[in-house]
């Protein structure tokens, strides 16, 4: 099924849908297909949720997005983090850590480009909200 919102201690992740669904995101030499997140949950293997840094002061909530690109073998590369260092590398760190499984297009072993938000929302972390 799909995430919800907060899906652990103060931590959320979204997903959004791309406009550019199964265009070719091309970096150098490479050649990706970009592909939204949800439409992918079900080949997800493993997921870590990034850990809310404790050593930071914040109000409210941080968002960090993140592009990442899932290998033939399933393996994540984050591509580009935006926001906060303390929280972007947080971000980082977790969703290097995600596994898929292979994912095809049009029959052919491929690699894919998807974009999320992670949320870090202090409220939640404070209240013990899950």
């Amino acid at each position: 099924g799909e995430l919800p919102v907060y899906v652990a201690d103060g931590i959320g992740i979204n997903f959004f849908p791309l406009p550019d669904i199964g265009a070719v995101y091309r970096q150098g030499n490479e050649e990706w297909r970009v592909w939204p997140g949800q439409a992918l949950e079900r080949f997800i293997v493993r997921r870590v949720l990034p850990e809310f840094p404790r050593d930071v002061n914040t109000r409210g909530n941080v968002s960090v997005f993140v592009e990442y690109l899932i290998r033939r073998d399933g393996s994540v590369k984050v591509l580009r983090t935006s926001g906060p260092a303390p929280f972007s590398n947080a971000a980082r760190a977790a969703i290097s850590q995600w596994k898929y499984q292979s994912l095809e297009y049009e029959d052919q072993r491929c690699e894919v480009v998807s974009r999320l938000e992670v949320r870090f929302d202090e409220r939640f972390v404070q209240d013990g909200v899950r």
